[in-house]
């Protein structure tokens, strides 16, 4: 999955073979939001399965779900700062349940839980059947602290990924993941690896480079024949 912020990126992925394709605002913050203007465009060309970025809970303006494409597979939303709300855990249910009628909900565990003030990862495992959620996400919200294997080693976000697994959740791994995070990552198995500043030609604010995901998806392809292989 590769992170996009505007219409000439999305144009520009035309040229690369990916299949799943995340829309925010990565100079805003970690979850904000880009323009409906390219969701209403990716949905439009129905080429990916698309997610969208909807921002922080604890600064969540309530959006009107028939406002986002329904081609748009899964919606997410921070947990940074929610020991400043009252009840958070209901207000998060709630949001899940609302967008749910139409879309797949993901649980976002920030890596960086302590710096950011959000929830633990098993914490949010547990509410896991709490509502209709559809994947756990990864990720880290601090982009400058470095990926998410700065925060903890691989073996325990392989062990939450696993967990969310066994409950029925499709597994994203995401967090600052550079090139040199690749091989880690796939061997945490995640169903889906996301990208962004590995994907751009300088940081994570700059634009997404069509040599860089081309590279990224032929180490993937040649890990899965390895891994193929390995199992024959």
């Amino acid at each position: 999955m590769v992170s996009i912020q505007d219409q000439d990126e999305l144009q520009r992925l035309r040229a690369t073979d990916v299949t799943w394709v995340d829309m925010k605002d990565p100079s805003s913050g970690a979850l904000q939001p880009t323009a409906p203007s390219v969701w209403e465009t990716a949905a439009l060309e129905n080429q990916y399965r698309l997610s969208v970025a909807l921002g922080e809970l604890v600064d969540f303006e309530a959006i009107d779900p028939s406002a986002v494409p329904g081609e748009i597979s899964f919606v997410k939303i921070g947990l940074s700062a929610v020991e400043k709300l009252d009840h958070w855990e209901s207000r998060w249910i709630t949001w899940c349940q609302t967008f749910s009628q139409k879309f797949h909900p993901v649980i976002v565990a920030y890596a960086d839980h302590g710096y950011c003030g959000a929830p633990h990862p098993e914490v949010l495992l547990e509410h896991a059947n709490s509502a209709p959620f559809g994947a756990f996400l990864i990720d880290t919200f601090d982009k400058s602290r470095g990926s998410v294997f700065q925060h903890y080693p691989r073996y325990q976000i392989k062990t939450w990924l696993d967990m969310a697994r066994s409950k029925g959740l499709v597994t994203v791994l995401g967090g600052s993941l550079r090139q040199e995070n690749l091989n880690d990552a796939l061997a945490c198995q995640p169903d889906v690896i996301a990208v962004r500043g590995a994907a751009t030609r300088g940081g994570r604010d700059s634009e997404i480079c069509v040599d860089k995901i081309t590279a990224l998806l032929e180490r993937l392809s040649k890990h899965l024949e390895t891994a193929s292989q390995e199992k024959s």
